[in-house]
């Protein structure tokens, strides 16, 4: 009796039993545009959510040196006087024109019930040499005294932020290019826009505050040294 041979059957190969694959589509062009204008939006809007945050409900208030000097916007007395108590401020400086506040005003009497020292250095939005010189005196004494400092305007983002950069050059030494690039008009979180767009980070080259502040003239020349107590 004949043996019989087993018969296998052989397994096709598996690269030929898988089904042909497509490549994977490539998203449609419109489509990825508006997924683009989606995120530009976005960006946009939370853009605008910070900076509005920061003018309407922290007036502006911006840092020109650490547990020292600040520069803000007008805000309500009763604003004001939380924030000069968490800051420890011990003279406010306002530059609001009469025609903007009068002499006697809300805020003058709340920070004086308070003890806090009120300055008032009536300022134009073009501030004329004159101007400029009775800043410098009217600080000597509250630098000396090593007081802490805020100082703000109507809005925060004109004569407070050109005074901050005189301050800077006459107080604490800064070279005058070195004040103008870090005068500032956009909060902290936004502040990185600016490598890209200058011009919205700080007073633009146009600005006619912008040419005073490069050719301001140091007036004292030891009130630096006072500040850093050389």
């Amino acid at each position: 009796m004949k043996s019989r041979t087993p018969c296998y059957k052989i397994a096709p190969r598996l690269d030929r039993m898988r089904a042909p694959t497509d490549p994977p589509a490539m998203p449609n062009p419109s489509t990825l545009l508006l997924w683009f204008a989606l995120g530009l939006l976005a960006a946009v809007l939370a853009a605008g959510a910070l900076y509005g945050n920061w003018a309407l409900r922290e007036h502006r208030l911006t840092v020109i040196t650490p547990n020292r000097v600040y520069q803000s916007a007008v805000m309500p007395p009763e604003a004001l006087l939380r924030l000069v108590m968490d800051l420890g401020i011990q003279t406010v400086v306002d530059f609001r024109a009469f025609s903007e506040a009068p002499a006697a005003n809300d805020e003058q009497a709340a920070l004086a019930r308070a003890g806090i020292r009120y300055l008032r250095l009536p300022s134009s939005i073009r501030p004329p040499p004159e101007t400029v010189d009775a800043f410098v005196r009217a600080l000597q004494p509250e630098v000396a005294a090593g007081h802490r400092l805020l100082m703000h305007c109507l809005d925060g983002e004109g004569r407070a932020v050109f005074y901050s950069a005189i301050y800077r050059i006459e107080f604490e030494g800064w070279d005058n290019e070195r004040a103008y690039q870090a005068t500032t008009r956009l909060p902290p979180t936004l502040m990185f826009l600016s490598r890209a767009f200058p011009a919205i980070g700080r007073l633009s080259a146009d600005n006619f505050k912008t040419p005073l502040i490069r050719a301001h003239r140091r007036q004292e020349p030891l009130a630096a040294d006072r500040v850093t107590g050389h």
